[in-house]
């Protein structure tokens, strides 16, 4: 029977100059990678294919694997999911500029908005100058550090572990596969948070705990 080798095995052969544990790491990836992009695939309208994003996320892979350091505390499974699901999606933010910028002309705002009009487009932009006010930014910004602080007093680690993910906006099941727990537990936790946190805004709670 064979033994199943970790990837911090593998990476360390490859480091070595294996070109087989090189092979067994490609290949162990390749299905891997390839159900990670799936959600970035609606992004594309029709001007870049699964086998496109495929090939953006396998060339990510072979440079993140220089980058892996085992004394991290973390797998390597976790690390290329996180640091390649920040690639993709620069990827997918730069496809989308590049799809933008056909629909928009650069213009001066000394020019005319008519050739026939006297009007120039530098009156047709508002002066921002009214949504700029200190006073209310900073209120706001105290205000939510003050609800943070009172959410961490009442809510466990775990719990506010598993709603930055969701902030985050990773779904459900990929916080349970990355946090090795069931869709039932991370779904309990945000019940759990939601339920400590709502007397906090409901009834101004936080100056009493």
């Amino acid at each position: 029977m064979e033994r199943y080798i970790s990837d911090d095995e593998l990476v360390y052969l490859m480091r070595c100059g294996s070109e087989a544990a090189q092979e067994v790491l490609y290949k162990r990836y390749y299905l891997i990678v390839r159900r990670w992009i799936f959600p970035f695939i609606g992004y594309s309208q029709g001007e870049y294919d699964f086998e496109d994003y495929l090939q953006v996320a396998m060339a990510c892979f072979s440079g993140l694997l220089d980058c892996y350091r085992a004394d991290q505390k973390t797998s390597l499974k976790t690390f290329m999911y996180h640091v390649m699901r920040k690639r993709m999606l620069s990827f997918v933010y730069q496809m989308k500029r590049k799809q933008l910028s056909r629909y928009f002309t650069f213009v001066s705002l000394d020019e005319t908005v008519y050739p026939e009009d006297e009007m120039q487009f530098a009156e047709l932009i508002g002066d921002p100058s009214w949504q700029y006010q200190p006073s209310s930014i900073l209120k706001i910004k105290e205000t939510e550090e003050e609800y943070q602080l009172c959410v961490k007093k009442v809510a466990s680690p775990k719990e506010l572990m598993i709603i930055r993910y969701i902030h985050d906006g990773y779904p459900q099941q990929e916080i349970a596969d990355i946090l090795d727990i069931s869709v039932r537990s991370v779904y309990n936790a945000v019940y759990r948070y939601h339920k400590k946190s709502k007397p906090l805004t409901s009834e101004n709670k936080c100056v009493k705990l």
